[in-house]
């Protein structure tokens, strides 16, 4: 079995990507979103 391809081998393939914008002052919420299924965070 290979290993997962990573983040950047996915983006290079034109693997469609499913993340969200981030622009809380909570650091809770990055950390419950860190756990969830997306692949990609980005923080505001």
């Amino acid at each position: 079995m290979s290993p997962p391809a990573t983040f950047r081998e996915r983006l290079r393939a034109g693997t469609p990507l499913v993340g969200t914008w981030v622009k809380t002052p909570a650091p809770v919420v990055c950390e419950v979103l860190a756990q969830s299924p997306l692949d990609l965070l980005c923080l505001d």
